[in-house]
């Protein structure tokens, strides 16, 4: 960002030493592709960060849809007012005031949004961690129901392999489609995607894998918390990145050199 700004300026004092003109800006063209530039440049960092809590399946489940809306503002918000402002400085003839106007809006409002995104991500992500990673499994009525979850697909297991002469697979078990296609049917392909990925067993403990055949000292809840943990502490640097750039708006539209 500074490295653009300082290039523009660069350029404009040397077309003024050689063509001889005192005061020289951005035209309006230049001026719109200038400022759309700037603002995907200051959010490209939230906007890469919300498109992981879209990949992320902790996130996507204890955030649940609140954390899919505020992962959707946070990335689509830069590049509707980028567009925005692109297509009102390259075809409306404003004011030099106003046109600084419209550069501080288009930093300004996705700035605004990323912050409350970010603070609200911050502050759901850091509570669930905490009652994720603790011991209790009674308390958090949603911990309590994975842990249902969980124990029914384990059945299932315990089950299949009394009769299995050879490794099992638990999803070919029968009955295992039944419990797949119920209620808790999306906890139980949740437990198995950590089981898969996050290189744990159990949930509220550690227990003997369903979905793997690798054991782990870590309970899926307690690697979810951690997960969750994660996701609030780059949550909390969206936080302070949108803080920058909302206070930088207004010098960034000053600094900017104009064509009146």
């Amino acid at each position: 960002l500074v490295s653009s700004l300082v290039c523009i300026r660069y350029r404009l004092t040397k077309y003024q030493i050689m063509s001889g003109k005192g005061s020289v800006g951005l035209s309006n063209r230049h001026l719109a592709s200038a400022t759309a530039f700037i603002t995907f440049a200051c959010f490209s960092y939230p906007i890469a960060v919300a498109g992981g809590w879209f990949a992320d399946p902790s996130v996507v489940w204890w955030l649940g849809l609140k954390g899919l809306v505020l992962s959707l503002l946070v990335v689509t918000a830069a590049p509707t007012a980028a567009a925005a402002a692109f297509i009102l400085l390259l075809r409306g003839r404003y004011s030099i005031d106003a046109k600084r106007k419209i550069i501080v809006a288009a930093l300004l409002i996705p700035a605004l949004v990323t912050l409350c995104a970010g603070f609200e991500v911050w502050s759901s992500a850091g509570y669930a961690s905490k009652y994720l990673i603790s011991t209790d499994c009674t308390r958090v009525k949603g911990k309590a129901d994975m842990q249902v979850s969980w124990a029914t697909a384990a059945g299932v297991f315990d089950r299949c392999i009394e009769s299995a002469t050879t490794a099992v697979d638990t999803r070919q078990c029968p009955g295992y489609k039944e419990i797949a296609d119920g209620a808790a049917g999306q906890a139980i392909e949740y437990l198995a995607t950590m089981e898969e990925t996050g290189s744990c067993t159990g949930w509220c403990s550690p227990s003997t894998p369903i979905w793997t055949s690798t054991p782990s000292r870590d309970a899926c809840s307690f690697v979810a918390g951690l997960v969750l943990k994660g996701q609030a502490s780059v949550a909390g640097t969206v936080v302070a990145h949108a803080a920058v750039v909302t206070v930088a708006a207004f010098g960034i539209a000053k600094a900017m050199p104009i064509e009146g």
